[in-house]
C-alpha cells in the first residue's frame, strides 16, 4: 500500500516545482492542507457502519491517508474504502449525488482505478444500505 505522497516533504517540494501557475500552486497547497485532518462525512460514516455491521473487510481511507497513482489521467486518487487484504486491489467509493453528478468524471475516475489494476464498487448516497446491498458487495469481493 502506498502512504500519502503528500505527507513527505521531498514529494511536496518536487510537486511544487512542477507547478508553474500560481493559481494551480495555491489550489494544490489548499487541497493538501484541507485533506490533512479530513474526517468522514455523514454518508461515509453510514457506509463505514454498514460495512462493519456485515463484517465486510473494508477500511476507511478517504481521509487522504492512502493514495493511488499517478493514474493514466495523471491524477492521484484517494479511494474512500479499501479491502484490508492487500493482495486484493478493491475499493468502495461512497459517492454523493451532488459532487459526483457528472457521469463523464465518474467514468474517468473508474478508468483511473482500472488502469492501476483496481476494481471499484460505487455506493451512491441514495442507495439503500440493506441486505441486498450487502449481497452485491459480497459478489463484488468474490
Amino acid at each position: 500500500l502506498v502512504s500519502n505522497p503528500m505527507s513527505d516533504p521531498k514529494s511536496i517540494q518536487k510537486r511544487l516545482e512542477t507547478l508553474k501557475d500560481p493559481v494551480v500552486k495555491r489550489r494544490f497547497l489548499r487541497a493538501r492542507t484541507l485533506g490533512l485532518n479530513k474526517k468522514p462525512n455523514r454518508f461515509e460514516l453510514r457506509v463505514s457502519t454498514f460495512l462493519k455491521q456485515y463484517k465486510l473487510t473494508f477500511v476507511y481511507k478517504g481521509n487522504s491517508d492512502f493514495w493511488l497513482g499517478p493514474c493514466q489521467s495523471g491524477r492521484w486518487r484517494n479511494p474512500d474504502f479499501i479491502n484490508q487484504d492487500e493482495s486484493k486491489k478493491m475499493a468502495i467509493l461512497a459517492h454523493g449525488t451532488y459532487w459526483h453528478q457528472d457521469s463523464e468524471k465518474v467514468d474517468a475516475e473508474l478508468e483511473d482505478y482500472r488502469s492501476l489494476g483496481w476494481k471499484c464498487f460505487i455506493i451512491w448516497e441514495d442507495d439503500l444500505l440493506d441486505s441486498c446491498m450487502m449481497e452485491r458487495i459480497r459478489r463484488f469481493v468474490g
